[in-house]
């Protein structure tokens, strides 16, 4: 992140609680999911299955980008965190709604205290959501990754609020559409509107400053940001209003085609790049080859409405797997290394630039861990992929056991970085 205003970052104390919760998370997720290996043999809806998906999508993924974006935003729109306490609050109310629901998923407990715990869920994307408007909204620079950030703004509200309905549901009936159809538009303004959106607007500025790379065309960002709104847009109505008709293909086409100009823009910063790729960005480009994998399920699934196809509805939970753990796990395992340490080095280290040696950024982590956590994860999800393939319990199971390794060195790195302490002296570092 040199190169980028620095002076408005806020303080690791709102940032790495976010980090470190989404660490455990990922391995506590990485154990249940060894342990519910029969589960995935099994419909998509059953509790333990929507427990591991909300602890994936909420806990782990969502609670890191969280932290990053409050790191991210005030140094790339070069503006002041609109309130680093709100900030911290909606870390307690976030980290609190996601345990209950997927302790309420996991035990059965559909009544009352569903609804509850999604409610928090929903309070704490509203007030994330509120916190990083205002910050945008207060910068002077202007570009299309700030577009696609406030658009994955957008979607995770529309996400959390359908969400809350469908948990309150479970208690006071009262939603008279296919809860099948309302779940799946729920998962996809999740998967696709924030997740994507965010990652598309973050990665966009990131990626290229990583690999140090220029004159890159923006035009690819606007023209992905307005077709695949659009796309999403048409799928949602299609789903929610006319229980998903033979449309939706063609809808998928078109947001794929929308988000072909994003690859374009990473291919190209990947084309032009001035710096090889450490173990961070290894991590960051494979998860957008990764991406063929759901993509293709994805038409799969979309055609199996029509007359022609069979039922594959089989595929659904591999469809999931494969977003969850083939591309954005991959993602954030990689840019993990690249922004944690340089938070922690920011704090610690900034102001002793020029007068003294110190260590850098990619000092405050072990980097022989991380290529063993690149590898193993790797053969986790090659593993995952053959299981499903021919429905062999025994792979999945290895694939898991190989998961939770990867989270277990993810998580040893997590804690070298933060506990990570050098003294300087004017003549060099002591350890």
């Amino acid at each position: 992140m040199f190169g980028l205003s620095t002076q408005r970052a806020p303080s690791p104390t709102l940032v790495v609680p976010y980090f470190i919760f989404s660490a455990i998370a990922f391995l506590i997720f990485s154990v249940l999911l060894f342990f519910s290996i029969p589960e995935l043999s099994m419909h998509f809806m059953n509790p333990k299955i929507l427990a591991l998906t909300h602890f994936a999508a909420l806990g782990w993924i969502s609670m890191i980008i969280m932290g990053a974006l409050y790191q991210l935003v005030p140094v790339i729109f070069e503006t002041g965190l609109y309130s680093q306490k709100l900030g911290k609050f909606n870390f307690i109310i976030f980290g609190t709604g996601i345990l209950g629901m997927v302790w309420s998923f996991w035990t059965l407990h559909f009544k009352n205290w569903l609804f509850l715990f999604g409610g928090l869920v929903f309070l704490a994307f509203m007030i994330f959501s509120f916190n990083i408007f205002k910050s945008i909204s207060r910068s002077a620079k202007s570009h299309f990754a700030g577009k696609l950030v406030l658009s994955a703004i957008f979607w995770l509200l529309i996400t959390g609020l359908l969400g809350f309905l469908l948990t309150l549901n479970y208690t006071f009936p009262f939603l008279k559409q296919d809860q099948f159809n309302l779940l799946k538009t729920h998962a996809h303004f999740g998967m696709i509107g924030w997740l994507l959106f965010l990652v598309m607007g973050v990665s966009s500025v990131l990626i290229p400053m990583f690999l140090v790379s220029h004159d890159l065309k923006e035009g690819f960002l606007k023209k992905a940001l307005y077709i695949c709104n659009f796309a999403l847009l048409l799928i949602s109505i299609d789903w929610i209003v006319f229980a998903g008709t033979q449309w939706i293909p063609v809808y998928l086409l078109i947001f794929f085609f929308g988000f072909s100009y994003f690859l374009r823009y990473i291919f190209d910063s990947y084309r032009k790049k001035l710096r090889k790729l450490d173990i961070g960005m290894k991590h960051s480009m494979i998860s957008f080859v990764f991406l063929l994998i759901p993509g293709v399920l994805a038409v799969f699934l979309s055609l199996s409405g029509w007359k022609m196809m069979p039922d594959i509805h089989q595929l659904i939970i591999p469809y999931g797997m494969s977003i969850f753990i083939g591309f954005f796990s991959n993602l954030i395992l990689g840019q993990m290394y690249k922004t944690l340490p340089f938070i922690l080095w920011l704090h610690r280290y900034k102001h002793l630039v020029g007068k003294n040696e110190i260590p850098m950024p990619k000092d405050l982590y072990s980097e022989p861990l991380a290529q063993w956590q690149y590898y193993i994860y790797l053969l986790a999800v090659l593993f995952f992929a053959l299981g499903f393939l021919f429905e062999m319990a025994f792979l999945l199971y290895s694939g898991a056991a190989l998961l939770i390794l990867t989270a277990l060195l993810f998580n040893i790195n997590v804690l070298i970085i933060v506990l990570f302490k050098k003294q300087i002296t004017s003549i060099g570092i002591q350890k």
